[in-house]
């Protein structure tokens, strides 16, 4: 396919339709070509060898109809991701990619100031930091406002999104940090445009500093967004009060109430549906929420970790709490709530390790599993 010969609307008109042919047979390859080889593939080296000459090979044939081969590899990745066999391709390449993660940073810190070295190689170290520092410095006053645009605007659009979405506060607003950054696709874009003339190197010292910046504040937002989410949940779930309002008023009517339950422990249903006790399923995900309520299974929208939630909820008639997916911070504010409302409900939740499963017991759990030592299957099966 020549895209260089021809009016510019004929070369538009090509590359879309090499773009929805490409589409089909990506779409195709990893939904039976791909499945169907790794599925006779026995051999862990061949799988990664194989990983590796797909991604190349789809970003060559990316790069020679006239796409860059950078979407030609994220597209690769994209159809090797939605296999099967994703988690070991995952694992066989985690070494390589750290290793290009670092030779990426390296070079990323080349471009930054990559003119003012150029400019200015003859003159003492001194100088050209001098000079570096006060590009940085007449970098601020248009670095800062994107800086905030990204890192504030970011997040608040996702939050919105969600909310509309019917997504809970709390998974709303985490979604919203982890994307409250450029990433480095971002880069790879920008130096596209570089090579096409359209931005020089001073738009690419600047985006490099703003992804910088913002790699380095959301990594910390995210780590402390436990914190970040305590401070703001009433302005959150003001705006997000959907889950609240829409939580069932019957809910006292339950002998039962399940959270964390996923396709593979829908299995723990069958034990309650053969039993004399009356039960609703917790859960936060819309497509979970439609998927249980096909299967005919009472549920309460919402996520257990909220206390707002918990407040909303009435447990003073109910016979016990199960928790299949709890971490060890939400397993004490479970106990400590449902206790408070109701001191007779049995409570079954998980703990990481046998401390934390004791700390659960002294506060008033009824039973606590530790998925290394004690299945949830045997605690369920001894209390119906």
């Amino acid at each position: 396919i020549d895209f260089q010969t021809g009016t510019s609307i004929e070369i538009i008109l090509l590359k879309v339709l090499a773009s929805f042919v490409l589409a089909g047979f990506l779409m195709f390859s990893s939904k039976y070509i791909l499945k169907f080889l790794f599925e006779k593939s026995q051999n862990s080296e061949l799988l990664f060898l194989f990983s590796i000459a797909w991604s190349l090979g789809i970003a060559a044939l990316f790069n020679y109809l006239g796409f860059s081969l950078e979407i030609g590899a994220l597209i690769a990745g994209i159809a090797l991701a939605s296999t099967n066999m994703h988690h070991e391709i995952s694992a066989k390449i985690r070494p390589l990619r750290d290793f290009f993660l670092i030779i990426f940073f390296i070079v990323l810190g080349s471009e930054m100031f990559a003119s003012t070295f150029a400019e200015n190689m003859e003159q003492d170290p001194q100088a050209i930091y001098s000079l570096i520092f006060q590009e940085i410095i007449d970098m601020l006053p248009i670095a800062i406002p994107l800086i905030l645009l990204v890192s504030i605007g970011n997040p608040i659009i996702v939050f919105l999104l969600l909310t509309y979405l019917k997504f809970p506060s709390k998974i709303s607003f985490n979604a919203g940090l982890a994307v409250s950054q450029i990433s480095e696709f971002s880069l790879i874009i920008g130096l596209v445009a570089m090579e096409k003339g359209l931005i020089g190197s001073y738009e690419i010292s600047l985006l490099t500093f703003i992804m910088l910046v913002t790699i380095m504040s959301s990594s910390y937002l995210y780590y402390h967004s436990e914190l970040y989410f305590k401070l703001l949940s009433p302005i959150l779930n003001k705006i997000n009060s959907h889950s609240l309002k829409k939580i069932q008023q019957s809910n006292d009517a339950y002998d039962i109430i399940l959270t964390g339950i996923n396709t593979e422990k829908e299995n723990h249903l069958f034990y309650l549906h053969n039993s004399k006790f009356s039960f609703a399923v917790i859960e936060s995900d819309p497509k979970k929420i439609k998927h249980l309520e096909k299967k005919g299974i009472a549920v309460i929208r919402g996520e257990i970790t909220n206390p707002e939630f918990l407040q909303e909820l009435n447990f003073s008639k109910l016979k016990a709490f199960i928790s299949f997916d709890n971490d060890d911070e939400s397993a004490f504010v479970i106990v400590e709530s449902l206790l408070r409302e109701n001191p007779k409900v049995q409570i079954i939740l998980k703990a990481s390790d046998l401390e934390i499963a004791n700390q659960l017991y002294e506060i008033g759990a009824e039973y606590v599993f530790v998925p290394e030592i004690l299945h949830h299957d045997k605690v369920l099966k001894k209390m119906l």
